[in-house]
This record gives C-alpha cells, structure tokens and sequence, in this order.
C-alpha cells in the first residue's frame, strides 16, 4: 500500500497535475515541476506501472539508438508491423507488433531525409526527397527504387493503392509507383510540411502560407480551399464531423468537414505548431508554454487545461490516455482529473493501436507493447 501511494505521489509531482485549472484559468505563472528520477530499472515502464495503468507488458525490443542516431520516424502498418527509422544511419527496422521479434534490418545507402513508412500492396515504401523505395515486407530488400518526378517534403499516404505526396513547391501529386505513372496533381501556394491527414478517400493538405483544403485522393478534385494568416506546420485532426487546423497565426479552426464551412475558432496568444488530436467529443491541443488544452470538440469551448508540458494519445468520450517523458496517465475526459497515473522513463512517442493495446518508444531506442488489461 506505502508502494502504491509513493509511485503515485511521484506521478503526481511529475506531471504537475495535482490542480485542474478551469476554462476561464490563465497562463501558468510558473514552469511545471521537474520530472522525478526516473525508476532504478530504467525501462520505459516497469511492470508494475504498467499494471497500475491498466494495462500489461507484451514484450520489450530494442533498436541501437543514440543521440548521434536517433529514432527519427515510425509507422504502424496493419497494427501488424512497427517500422522504425532511424535518420542519421537511415536504418530501417521491423518489428512483428505480435511477439516483438526484429523481422528484418536495412540501410538505406542514399543521402536524404527519410519519412515515415507505408505499406504499397506487398510492399513497404520509404522515400527520401527524390527517390521511392519499395521494400519486400517479408525480408525488407530493396525491390525498386523510383526517381520521384517532384522534390518530397513529405511522406506517402496511399489511397487506392496509389501514393500521394506533398513537395517543397506546395505540389500534391499522386503516383502509381509500380509502373511509374504521375496521375494527378493540385499546386498549393508554398512547400508542404505538415503531414498529410487523411479522411476517407479524400486529403487534408496545408502548406506554410497557412492555405489548406481538402482533395479528392482518387483524382485530385478540389473540394472545398480556405486560408489561415500564419503557416501550417502541425497535421490536421479530423473527426466524423469536422476538420480541426492548428496555425502559426494562433488560432485553431474547425470546420465542415464535407464542405469546409467554419464551425468555429479559438484564439491561444501563440503561433500553434503542434498536432491537434481529435479523440472522442474532445479536441486535445497541446500549446508551446502553456500547457494541453482539451477543447468542446462541436463549439470549442474549453473543458480543462493541464499546465504541463503533456500530448494525447488516444481515448474516448469518457477518458484520455496521455503522456510526457516521464510520466503516462489517464484522465477524465470531461474534466481532467486523474483516474490512473504511472511513472515512465523518456518515452519519444506512445502509438494506439486498434484493440486498445499500446506501442511505446523510447529516446534510447527501447520499444514497449503494453496490452490493454
């Protein structure tokens, strides 16, 4: 029992929660405590945590990480397979999301940024600015390497077996990489850098003059074009309903999302440069310096905010799994308080997959599977 009291004392210093700030709360006036050391074991949860947290561990797997050679992207494909990418020796590594076995390593021995993987029919493809790489999913070998026709600032999201991209010109095009055919393509103003979101058969794109639409990923019709006053850097939310846009010009929007007609926006005081997420009846909005916002997801009313430095991962309408470093909790969703806590251990990303179970990484390269008890 003092166990259990103490692991949750320090979860509870860690992420700063301990007060739930109202609507109507204003900016912190003081940095949120510094993180507890980390448990003695220095796995990104122990088993105990884990269990605390409601779930359990599946397996532990690791890549050789560093900070010369960081995890750089990761891709869940088929809540089958976890590619890692690791950017400064541009290895590729899979792992099967079942029993945490490597199924295959690869270097990639071309110069570029690689983003974040996809999964091509039987193949699994990687890009770099110029070039495609199509891997064999079995063995990982390189298949075929395509000569992209535009210079890539994104990687590919596939729709009907067709990979659409986003380049430095504000260029979205679509290829059949099999045969090496462009398809279609739709000019936006500048270069695309926030990943691409999908809805459906259709895209969200927006680029860094704060123009953003959504097209058709069949034959790139237009079908609805608006515009923000700030960049757009973060990747759009969507839910069934709507569209949510985080902007540079310190507003987030949400609008139709069959006919982008604006819903409604709220102001933060500050450029908006990460990722909202859509979960539930909430819009969970994490704001440099000032905290996780969870918004009314139908009028953008705000239900809570946490002074910490924390980001959704995934939930319901009635709780939230969230995160920082050092720190995994599940909050209430209506109004943020805390119904389980645990303590973790410099946790990169936390990834949902579809039966509720969890996929954690760690700066170290320490991969986690937690499953849902």
């Amino acid at each position: 029992m003092k166990s259990l009291l103490f692991r949750s004392l320090i979860v509870l210093g860690m992420l700063g929660l301990v007060a739930c700030q109202s609507a109507q709360s204003s900016k912190a006036s003081a940095p949120a405590k510094k993180a507890a050391k980390a448990p003695a074991a220095k796995l990104l949860i122990t088993p105990q945590a884990a269990v605390d947290l409601g779930y359990s561990t599946a397996w532990h797997q690791a890549v050789n990480a560093s900070n010369a050679d960081p995890v750089t992207a990761t891709s869940v494909l088929d809540d089958k397979m976890l590619v890692v990418i690791q950017g400064a020796s541009r290895v590729i590594t899979a792992i099967d999301i079942n029993n945490g076995s490597v199924i295959w390593k690869k270097r990639i021995e071309r110069s570029g940024n690689l983003y974040p993987a996809s999964k091509l029919e039987e193949y699994i493809l990687v890009n770099n600015e110029a070039e495609a790489f199509l891997l064999n999913e079995q063995t990982g070998e390189i298949v075929n390497i395509i000569k992209l026709p535009h210079v890539s600032s994104t990687g590919a999201t596939i729709i009907d077996d067709r990979a659409i991209f986003g380049t430095i010109t504000g260029l979205v095009y679509s290829m059949d990489l099999l045969r090496n055919i462009e398809l279609w393509g739709y000019k936006f103003h500048s270069e695309i850098k926030a990943p691409i979101a999908q809805a459906d058969q259709s895209l969200v794109i927006a680029d860094i003059r704060g123009i953003f639409g959504k097209v058709s990923g069949l034959d790139g019709t237009m079908l609805f074009r608006e515009k923000t006053f700030g960049p757009i850097v973060a990747k759009p939310a969507v839910n069934d309903l709507s569209i949510f846009i985080a902007s540079e010009d310190q507003f987030v929007y949400a609008l139709n999302r069959t006919d982008g007609v604006e819903q409604w926006k709220r102001p933060f005081g500050t450029p908006l440069k990460h990722d909202p997420m859509a979960i539930g009846l909430s819009v969970y909005l994490p704001v440099n310096g000032d905290g996780l916002y969870a918004l009314d997801a139908l009028t953008g009313e705000i239900k809570w905010k946490k002074n910490s430095s924390i980001y959704a991962i995934t939930g319901d309408d009635n709780s939230v799994l969230v995160a920082q470093p050092n720190v995994l909790a599940v909050l209430d969703a209506k109004t943020g308080d805390i119904l389980r806590a645990a303590p973790a251990h410099r946790i990169l990303k936390a990834t949902p997959l579809k039966d509720d179970n969890l996929i954690l990484i760690g700066r170290n390269g320490d991969i986690i599977k937690l499953n849902k008890r």
